[in-house]
């Protein structure tokens, strides 16, 4: 093949954003795959300092690169390449180490991820590891792929007529056609990403790696660490997916879990705040002015469905710090409501416009054009990554009447969630030959892991099926702790057991355990977390400018990187 062009492009800054038979290129043509390997990459700073002043000094030290790599590790000589851009964090001290995160989606952006570490304030592993993030294909500043704008509609679940049953399924199905359309996304998917991780590691010539990933960034550890034991030198799961089976079996959990987080959480949380949100004085009060205020909805008033507020309140479960958010995005749809059967229609506006600005906190945005981007991106990257990767990776096995009848099962005991199922794409997606093999944990180092005892998203009982998959691991469970992310969030205790391990490859004892973080007030509520710190820009050795943006330390992980992604639009 042809040599393989040095990268030369420099990606300043980033934007943000949910397995059949290449195995892991058992079959790749050595020549071809050294070619890609000989590459150089050209590194320059994520953010140019003259474009974006006043940011904490710290920041301009990112350093950002093009990966080139192929389409498709199987036919890897077949001179079609896409670009992985890769950002390096530079050791501080000494470096004993070279650490690559992800974090999660699958198919989010992480060209950020490093900076989050210097937003908590992670000296130990900032100032002894090269810290490495990745836009993993598909996504981000990396060759995006699309599904043209089609999303999952928004036909309300709840409504289990035969009509609309029918509609969603169909929809769901054009969804699939249309993230099928385009050639890339056949090659989104974890086998193709794990070649692309090892790709980098040869070619900035690293040993043996660290790993810290979140979400499904665990699913990518494990199968990365699987592939290549030989390339990892300690692994960090934070928040973990199943890995034992498909990604079938991992979502089926998801109704379950976010119905726990709330019920058990939320709900108590805003029935104590009853003065200050009146959605209830108890737990079954405030579910019932959910429900109330859900039946109230419809697509005549400014929001387009009950969906929508279901979807709001889903992300609101990830972290705790989103509970007042939650609250008040309740509390403004009670009142506009209200004021709609009164026919107070400019106290309705109001209460609607209020609304609509915490639910764009609530659930962000992957659409906002960016100003330091080299080149144009995919409205819907992000999206379109996660549908490619989850459907492409693992085989879906049901079928329209059994979907309906899980659903509806799911759904009498889940409500929030467990309804959705016949919207889901990977249900009706034409997948290529592909399969993963099984994580066993042979050849692995011990594995530590991290994980909140009432994870929504991934729930603990996916973790104990993967933690038995993974002989040594090691289980640090957060007892009481519902947030999906708990490393550089605040947690001294979980900051402690990873740094010790990643650093020194300390193992905490058997059985050892952390305890949650406090609640929230509601004076504490979402924004707190989307607006600059001075105190954390004086300690990163920068200045406060006149833009919201840098994470107050202690904030979600995840949470403070979409806070990044979003600062670095404006």
């Amino acid at each position: 093949m042809a040599s393989v062009p040095q990268v030369a492009e420099g990606a300043r800054g980033n934007r943000s954003t949910h397995l059949r038979a290449a195995t892991y290129g058992t079959g790749v043509d050595a020549d071809s795959a050294a070619a890609f390997r000989a590459q150089t990459l050209t590194w320059r700073p994520c953010i140019d300092e003259e474009l974006d002043p006043g940011l904490p000094s710290a920041y301009y030290k990112e350093l950002c690169a093009y990966l080139t790599a192929p389409l498709n590790w199987d036919d890897p000589g077949n001179g079609r390449t896409i670009r992985v851009a890769v950002s390096k964090l530079p050791a501080t001290g000494t470096r004993t180490g070279v650490l690559f995160t992800n974090p999660g989606g699958p198919g989010a952006s992480g060209l950020n991820l490093p900076m989050v570490f210097l937003s908590d304030g992670r000296k130990a592993i900032t100032r002894s590891q090269d810290v490495y993030g990745m836009d993993v294909r598909g996504t981000g500043l990396s060759t995006n792929v699309t599904c043209g704008g089609v999303s999952a509609n928004l036909l309300d679940p709840r409504d289990r007529s035969a009509v609309n049953l029918d509609l969603m399924m169909d929809g769901a199905a054009f969804q699939a056609r249309a993230c099928q359309a385009g050639s890339l996304t056949r090659y989104v998917n974890t086998a193709q990403t794990v070649q692309d991780l090892e790709l980098l590691r040869r070619v900035i010539g690293a040993g043996p790696v660290n790993w810290l990933g979140y979400s499904a960034g665990t699913w990518l550890g494990a199968r990365y660490a699987t592939a290549y034991p030989a390339a990892v030198q300690r692994l960090v799961l934070d928040s973990n997916v199943d890995v034992t089976n498909g990604w079938e079996q991992a979502f089926e959990l998801q109704p379950m879990g976010f119905q726990r987080r709330f019920r058990e959480d939320f709900l108590p949380w805003a029935a104590k705040y009853d003065k200050e949100y009146r959605l209830g004085t108890t737990p079954a009060a405030v579910e019932a002015s959910y429900e109330s205020i859900r039946a109230g909805l419809s697509p005549d008033r400014p929001v387009d469905s009950a969906v929508l507020l279901d979807q709001l309140l889903t992300s609101a479960m990830y972290a705790k710090a989103m509970f007042p958010l939650a609250a008040m995005v309740l509390q403004d749809f009670a009142t506009a409501i209200a004021a709609t059967d009164a026919g107070h229609d400019a106290t309705a506006a109001r209460a609607y416009a209020r609304a609509e600005q915490r639910a764009t906190a609530l659930v962000g945005s992957d659409s906002a054009p960016s100003s330091l981007a080299r080149r144009p991106m995919s409205s819907d990257a992000g999206d379109a990554a996660f549908v490619a990767v989850t459907c492409n990776d693992s085989v879906w096995n049901r079928n329209r009447a059994e979907l309906v009848q899980l659903s509806t099962a799911w759904g009498e005991q889940y409500p929030l969630l467990g309804y959705a199922a016949p919207s889901d794409p990977c249900y009706f997606w034409n997948r290529p030959s592909l399969t993963l093999p099984a994580v066993t944990g042979a050849g692995l180092p011990p594995v530590l892991m991290i994980q909140s005892e009432k994870d929504p998203a991934t729930p603990i009982e996916g973790a104990r099926r993967t933690a038995a998959a993974l002989p040594g691991s090691r289980m640090v469970v957060v007892k009481g702790e519902g947030d999906h992310a708990l490393y550089a969030g605040g947690n001294r205790c979980v900051d402690g057991v990873v740094e010790a391990y990643l650093v020194h490859g300390t193992l905490p004892a058997d059985g050892y355990t952390c305890n949650a973080l406090p609640d929230p007030t509601p004076e504490s509520y979402g924004y707190t977390y989307f607006r600059r710190s001075t105190a954390t820009a004086t300690a990163l050795g920068g200045t406060v400018g006149t833009r919201a943006g840098i994470p107050v330390r202690g904030t979600n992980p995840l949470l403070a990187l979409r806070t990044l992604d979003h600062a670095l639009h404006s």
